[in-house]
């Protein structure tokens, strides 16, 4: 990202009380301190490469824990 690191962002909208219980931070060169500090906000980490399968398998994890008869947000449709 130009202007900020993902994990800034992250680390970010999680303290404006950011509600996603999910969220993955994908890197090719995390270093000690980033681990240390996406792991403390509850991200999952992919390193570069990885394989699609890897992915796959956490939104499948995921998934799993979604209760089907949750409200929806419905900010975005018109009235």
């Amino acid at each position: 990202m130009p202007v900020q690191q993902g994990i800034d962002f992250l680390e970010k909208q999680k303290r404006k009380g950011c509600k996603c219980k999910n969220m993955a931070l994908m890197s090719g060169d995390f270093t000690e301190s980033d681990i240390v500090r996406a792991k403390s906000i509850g991200l999952v980490l992919f390193r570069k490469p990885f394989s699609i399968t890897e992915i796959l398998d956490w939104i499948e994890r995921i998934e799993k824990t979604i209760d089907p008869d949750r409200k929806l947000a419905d900010w975005f449709f018109e009235k």
